[in-house]
């Protein structure tokens, strides 16, 4: 990370993290898994992911050592990610307007 990118991560440092993680359950996501992963998240650069976050690739770490998948759903994973954060509501029917 440099100061230039102001705490956020570029592609290959997001691969590296997801290459290098020792998960706790053993799962070791392959190649083609983290490029898959890193695709759906890239829109424009490589420095405006969702995943360039290290807060939301650290929920992306927890995701992936719970499910073991060799297929990456994105909209499983923010399934994952705001089923703790917002609770059952109106308010989470909103996330759908974002």
């Amino acid at each position: 990370m440099s100061d230039f990118l102001e705490g956020k991560l570029d592609n290959q440092e997001i691969h590296k993290i997801l290459t290098k993680y020792k998960f706790p359950s053993g799962f070791n996501p392959s190649e083609e898994l983290i490029g898959t992963i890193i695709e759906q998240f890239w829109f424009h650069d490589f420095y405006n992911s969702f995943l360039s976050h290290p807060f939301y690739l650290n929920y992306l770490i927890q995701y992936l050592d719970k499910n073991h998948s060799n297929k990456f759903n994105r909209y499983d994973f923010y399934t994952f990610l705001f089923n703790p954060l917002i609770p059952r509501s109106l308010l989470r029917g909103n996330l759908h307007f974002w």
